[in-house]
């Protein structure tokens, strides 16, 4: 949390005109900072309940299913995933 605050910091002093952020994790107290600059944040694919801001969120379950299914009806066969 530490290095990803150093570098939203970073971002917000280069004047982004908006932030889209996936969190390691739920300590994102240092966000109000940046909402207090004006600066509209988006978090993707983690579900904040202390933090009110937009956020959207994906079926990671079906999202990878369906890639896996495309790979497979695509004649791949040797599919990894981390």
């Amino acid at each position: 949390p530490k290095l990803e605050s150093e570098k939203v910091r970073l971002l917000a002093e280069k004047h982004v005109d908006g932030l889209v952020i996936y969190p390691c994790s739920d300590k994102v107290g240092y966000l109000e900072e940046i909402r207090e600059m004006g600066i509209p944040v988006v978090i993707i694919n983690e579900l904040i309940k202390n933090y009110e801001c937009d956020q959207v969120l994906i079926d990671n379950v079906n999202a990878t299913y369906d890639a896996v299914e495309w790979l497979i009806r695509n004649n791949h066969r040797k599919i990894g995933i981390i």
